[in-house]
């Protein structure tokens, strides 16, 4: 009985990856069955933010030795970095930035500009909870980042006038741990 189930429960599981995979890939169960997502779609965990790169691009921005990124949030700062293939310096200003806590130092960066950038959940309060480290900071045009081009994941930013004040770590600088 048992190796005569065998074969079946293998194939619901190949049939159950095969859907999981190709969804997360291109989306096309949200778009077949909108209302099952209406509580928003996991896979897009997994979508590259590729058109981020583009978006900076687009603007002049990649390369630029005047200029880094700042992010609120910090796996959505490694989605970024790997967007952006090391072009600009990515920073997490907030109170848990990980790793990236020991990449650059702020004060390195003192009189440069930024370009804050996130998921729109997490960048309601970044132009007020940052304004007292930059001149000043204005909204941009959001980018868009999605499968197979399709703006699914609306990526709010903001241009950051010159860093005044090394944002505070929590860890301390990079300096102090032997960077």
């Amino acid at each position: 009985m048992t190796r005569a189930l065998l074969f079946p429960i293998a194939v619901v599981l190949l049939l159950a990856a095969v859907i999981g995979v190709s969804h997360a890939a291109t989306g096309w169960m949200a778009r077949l069955a909108p209302a099952a997502f209406a509580r928003g779609d996991p896979s897009l965990e997994a979508v590259e933010w590729s058109g981020l790169r583009e978006a900076l691009a687009a603007r002049g921005w990649l390369g630029r030795k005047d200029l880094f990124i700042v992010s609120v949030q910090w796996l959505e700062a490694g989605k970024i970095d790997y967007a952006l293939h090391g072009a600009l310096p990515v920073l997490v200003f907030t109170q848990d930035p990980r790793h990236f806590a020991f990449r650059h130092d702020p004060a390195d960066l003192l009189g440069m500009d930024a370009v804050i950038v996130g998921r729109a959940r997490n960048m309601r309060n970044a132009a007020g909870d940052l304004a007292a480290y930059f001149e000043r900071i204005e909204p941009l045009p959001p980018a868009w980042v999605g499968r197979g081009g399709a703006r699914e994941i609306e990526l709010p930013m903001l241009y950051a006038h010159r860093l005044i004040k090394p944002y505070p770590l929590p860890y301390g600088t990079p300096r102090a741990a032997g960077k």
